[in-house]
């Protein structure tokens, strides 16, 4: 079943998710776990070295030096370098910033999948427990969405 708008799928075989119809609510909760786990994300070596070169040949492709690039995205050039070199262990806030502006994807991490699969498990046992679950996740997912868009 795909839960998220893009396309990619929860990992969910069946259930309430896949038996009803998806409350805006779950899409936006779906959403927000798939923007903020990328933020937790660690790279290992060879995915940091993988990623700085494209982020480097991408920039370079652009036209772009450092500085413009920088100033572009808000993040000192300094750091850019650093990512440039694999010198990044998370994916971070700057990070994520400067691979949006240059329209290259993260790939996920399979712990990162994992995790999201879990969660997602964690999100339908108790939806189905009872109705004061789901409005109690409901109001979670609110709240959230407030304090992350204002």
């Amino acid at each position: 079943m795909n839960l998220l708008p893009d396309g990619t799928t929860h990992g969910l075989s069946s259930g309430y998710l896949q038996n009803r119809r998806r409350p805006p609510w779950l899409v936006s909760l779906c959403i927000m776990c798939k923007y903020y786990a990328h933020m937790t994300e660690k790279l290992n070596a060879a995915s940091a070295a993988k990623l700085a070169k494209i982020i480097r040949e991408t920039r370079i492709s652009h036209g772009l030096t450092l500085e413009i690039l920088g100033s572009k995205c808000g993040v000192h050039h300094s750091q850019l370098s650093r990512f440039e070199q694999g010198k990044m262990v998370r994916v971070s806030k700057n990070l994520k910033l400067i691979c949006t502006f240059l329209h290259i994807d993260i790939p996920p991490n399979k712990n990162d999948v994992e995790q999201m699969q879990s969660l997602f498990s964690r999100i339908e046992r108790l939806i189905t427990s009872s109705q004061s679950s789901e409005r109690a996740i409901e109001s979670l997912v609110s709240a959230l969405e407030e304090l992350t868009f204002g």
